[in-house]
């Protein structure tokens, strides 16, 4: 019999189509009853951050600005989606919240705080949480921590257009916003560990979350220098009680239901995934604030602007995407558990064809392969695009090791990668486009995966071409201090 995680697993890659939400069943961008992007605290403390640089500090508003902060709004008759953030969004619905452990910083007393990125300010929602309590629900030895960032997912902002399928959307975005994190952290100087195997039902009950409403999907501890990650002493079981929210379980049932069976109680037994260690310093990127001011989706309709570039290029943005970063999901040095293939479409220095990543370095998997009868779609021009990039991972070894929890863990670690991708093409001026409509049976047979093999992300590169939407930045980035 198959479990809850294959089913959903089976579900999103190869049977999207008969999900409810991609059948227009729910709402739409302008609906009334639209959910709000931005969520209301009232009635808790609230600490104004000060106005973020324009380049990257080691402060604590700039990591949280660059991390998830609002970066732009869109205005014209075609802007359908006006408010933009640091990180892509499916119709930038923006379901991850953001929140931070930190200690007694002077006017901040120590607690666990909301960031409220639409008046880039914090929000007290627990006061006097130590960093133990905290380490306790991850499972890890915080000690030492100068800032732990939670993410998590508030479903019904995209289950409102694409329904169960959203639980798929919500994972691939925290993983984005992570894979930030880490680039913004790292920037800073920080080192930053990612936990993905952590007690639910006590992270849910420091934050005060509404689950099923609301779920914590990822933690990042970060720390000021190198350090190894410590796993905490073994605690018994927390059996977390029912609970109800605002998603409803009778329009929303499988989300739950998937939710439900990735919710950990009992950290006695940890398991990684087989992914290569590799010798290498962690991704950094210069000039990294104007680079994520820079980085574009595309809009509505992705047609990029014809511009050849050099399979090299390619090479030079894809690869340093997949640099280990230190998480609980793979031994330590290892890189994340993703592997990567290219369809080169138009490249300037080589032949068009399918290519994988190894070591570095693109090797063609099908000269002049095509992809092009395979992947149609009536928002994204695949014909103009510089390149497609495939990200697969070994779902039959996920599910085996990590269970139920392996459909958030492996999208949210290829997530990271993926965020990287969209960064490292900004640098060079191009556009990256995360775009879940492929057919993932048909993909796989023509990378020549394994049977055990998924692909999880697809994300089309390339130059973004001019259109009626104005993109006016927020005018809020002070000047350099």
């Amino acid at each position: 019999m198959t479990s809850t995680g294959e089913r959903y697993w089976r579900r999103t890659l190869h049977e999207f189509g008969t999900l409810p939400g991609l059948r227009g069943k729910y709402g739409n961008e302008g609906d009334p009853d639209e959910p709000a992007r931005f969520t209301a605290w009232r009635g808790l403390p609230r600490f104004p951050l000060p106005t973020p640089a324009s380049r990257l500090t080691d402060g604590l508003s700039e990591l949280l600005h660059y991390t998830y902060g609002v970066s732009r709004l869109e205005l014209g008759p075609l802007a359908m989606w006006p408010y933009h953030r640091l990180v892509p969004s499916a119709r930038c619905f923006f379901p991850t919240e953001l929140y931070c452990w930190l200690p007694e910083t002077g006017r901040l007393p120590a607690g666990l705080y909301a960031y409220d990125a639409a008046h880039h300010a914090l929000v007290l929602v627990r006061a006097g949480v130590a960093v133990d309590a905290l380490g306790a629900a991850v499972g890890a030895d915080l000690a030492g921590a100068d800032c732990v960032l939670v993410f998590a997912s508030v479903f019904w902002r995209t289950a409102f257009r694409y329904g169960d399928y959203a639980y798929r959307l919500c994972a691939q975005e925290v993983g984005m916003t992570v894979g930030n994190a880490l680039l913004v952290a790292g920037s800073q100087g920080r080192h930053g560990h990612v936990h993905h195997q952590f007690v639910d039902a006590d992270l849910q009950r420091l934050l005060g979350l509404d689950w099923p409403a609301e779920s914590a999907m990822s933690v990042v501890a970060l720390y000021p220098g190198p350090r190894p990650m410590l796993a905490a002493p073994a605690r018994p079981p927390v059996i977390e009680p029912a609970a109800t929210g605002f998603l409803d379980p009778r329009t929303c049932g499988p989300l739950i239901e998937i939710d439900a069976a990735s919710r950990r109680t009992d950290l006695a037994i940890r398991s990684t995934l087989d992914s290569p260690a590799v010798e290498a310093e962690p991704l950094t990127v210069p000039n990294l604030a104007d680079v994520l001011r820079a980085r574009r989706s595309g809009g509505p309709a992705f047609n990029p602007v014809r511009r050849p570039i050099t399979l090299h290029t390619v090479e030079e943005i894809v690869a340093p995407a997949l640099s280990p970063h230190v998480s609980d999901a793979v031994a330590p040095g290892a890189c994340p558990p993703v592997a990567c293939y290219v369809w080169a479409i138009t490249p300037s220095d080589g032949e068009p064809g399918i290519y994988r990543l190894q070591d570095g370095r693109l090797t063609p998997v099908r000269r002049r392969g095509t992809l092009a009868g395979r992947l149609r779609s009536s928002n994204v021009n695949y014909r103009t695009a510089n390149f497609v990039a495939f990200l697969v991972a070994d779902q039959e070894q996920a599910q085996r090791r990590l269970g139920d929890r392996s459909f958030r863990v492996l999208n949210q670690e290829a997530g990271i990668v993926a965020q990287r991708i969209c960064v490292l093409a900004a640098t060079r001026s191009l556009a990256g486009r995360v775009h879940n409509g492929y057919p993932a049976a048909e993909i796989s047979a023509e990378l020549g995966l394994p049977t055990a093999w998924q692909p999880l992300f697809q994300i089309v590169v390339g130059t973004a071409g001019p259109s009626a939407r104005y993109q006016m930045p927020i005018p809020f980035v002070g000047g350099a201090r």
